[in-house]
């Protein structure tokens, strides 16, 4: 059977592509069309997700409603990097019942002279070329240049429509505030009815607004900016530091605020921002596009944002469960959790906003009732802050003991600390401990509290209550020292 093998980045897939479908379909009525996504452009240029532009294609096709259509994934499971020449000699060898032409626009022939094998993909399969309207003397010119080549067939001229025009359209305009009627008065020119929404969706830009450049603003800012989930990922900063006043309301009226202010400043500083924007959100007309809004506290709730939640802004708590210093801190953020903290009627909604900008989010959260808040954030508080300064006064003690300095007592003692909570990986924390409480060792933990009550320490009253207290939540009720 004769099949044509559509190949293109389909970044996105347009009405072009779909005249292009339907000459192939007319062309020949016994062929197939096989439409091949490129997984990734040997050229470098950016893509969407492979499996995004798959979905896209499965509404072309359904919008066409031929069954001699499918779509070919197999350059998904190939060797990287991969070439047009190997996907066919691949299909070739695998379905050598048919005969294969490759599809392409005569765009590609501007570059020809760099793909991998050109003239034998000319020579084993052939080429079935389309023009584009707009770019007709070009497709002249190629006509000519492959008159000689038996296995080189010129065919319709497409809509002057290209991929890159449509996420050129998707870009942000000057004037948002007026952008969008006017992109989806272009797009429904370009692009099928069934695939706008989904278009409109995936390669509209993701904003992100943070205000705050503190330890929690330039960690999550610089986490986000090497994030791959999002190419299209507009990260807007601003402090008080700045000088500067509060952004253009143009400039960030969509996508998602996020208030990294120290937890006693948010509500003060919510108030404050409202005020100042309060004409512009007076004069909205329409509140589906409304920017989300949420702060990043471990202890606060999203009530705090009460202000803007009254004017139909949707707010929400994202925390992530880290400790965060400083922009190296992003390091430790690839590999922790978030907690939510949200109505419950706008789970979904936050979700997939956050999607867009931080990889399996989904997988990487959980969502912490509003009146459960505080105690989430006193576990976390417990594991990080509280945990530091055990460490930092089990060292004090250790140079106390044995006359080194505080970096060489450090040195010895935190193999100690990262084996003792590497145990918490393997096996639940309450019965990961070892030592003389464990063991019920009374003489050592008597020998303990006797030294504690001696020693040179400067907070040893406070550090023997502590070691006292902690030892007796291991122990038994009756066992208590």
């Amino acid at each position: 059977m004769k099949v044509f093998v559509y190949g293109g980045a389909f970044n996105p897939p347009h009405i072009g592509h779909q005249s292009a479908i339907l000459h192939l379909l007319v062309h020949d009525p016994l062929a197939e069309i096989w439409l091949l996504p490129t997984y990734a452009h040997a050229f470098d240029k950016k893509l969407i997700a492979f499996e995004d532009r798959v979905e896209l294609l499965n509404l072309v096709i359904d919008d066409i409603q031929s069954h001699r259509i499918r779509i070919c994934d197999i350059e998904r499971h190939l060797p990287k990097p991969n070439y047009t020449y190997h996907t066919l000699t691949y299909l070739s060898t695998h379905y050598p019942e048919h005969e294969f032409c490759f599809c392409i626009g005569a765009d590609n022939l501007t570059e020809a002279y760099r793909w991998y094998q050109f003239d034998e993909i000319i020579n084993r399969w052939g080429l079935y070329v389309f023009g584009r309207q707009g770019h007709r003397q070009s497709y002249l010119k190629y006509q000519e240049q492959y008159r000689s080549f038996s296995k080189v067939v010129f065919g319709a001229m497409l809509p002057d429509i290209s991929s890159s025009d449509i996420r050129d359209i998707l870009s942000p305009s000057e004037d948002d505030s007026l952008a969008r009627d006017i992109k989806v008065d272009s797009l429904k020119r370009m692009i099928a009815p069934s695939c706008l929404d989904k278009v409109m969706e995936l390669y509209a830009q993701t904003q992100v607004v943070i205000f705050g450049k503190g330890k929690a603003g330039t960690a999550i800012n610089q986490f986000l900016r090497e994030q791959k989930q999002n190419k299209n990922l507009k990260i807007i900063t601003w402090s008080r530091s700045d000088g500067t006043a509060f952004p253009a309301w143009c400039e960030i009226q969509q996508g998602l605020w996020l208030f990294c202010i120290s937890d006693g400043a948010i509500q003060s500083f919510s108030e404050q921002l409202y005020l100042y924007y309060q004409n512009e959100i007076a004069q909205l007309k329409h509140k589906n596009k409304l920017p989300l809004i949420a702060h990043v506290s471990g202890v606060h709730s999203y009530d705090i944002l009460t202000p803007w939640s009254e004017k139909g802004f949707k707010v929400f708590a994202l925390h992530p469960l880290q400790s965060l210093r400083d922009q190296d801190s992003a390091q430790d953020l690839k590999k922790s959790y978030f907690s939510l903290t949200s109505p419950l009627d706008q789970k979904e909604e936050v979700i997939a906003c956050l999607e867009k900008i931080i990889p399996n989010i989904r997988s990487r959260s959980m969502f912490i009732p509003s009146e459960k808040k505080g105690l989430y954030h006193l576990s976390a508080v417990i594991a990080s802050n509280l945990t530091m300064i055990l460490v930092a006064k089990a060292i004090e003690l250790f140079q106390l003991s044995s006359g080194l300095s505080e970096e060489e007592a450090r040195e010895r003692i935190m193999p100690l600390v990262d084996a003792s909570l590497s145990r918490i990986h393997q096996s639940p924390a309450n019965q990961a401990f070892t030592g003389p409480a464990q063991r019920k060792d009374f003489a050592t933990l008597n020998k303990h509290l006797y030294i504690l009550k001696n020693c040179e320490h400067p907070q040893k009253t406070e550090i023997l209550e502590i070691y006292q207290k902690i030892t007796n939540l291991i122990l038994n009720d009756e066992e208590k020292i």
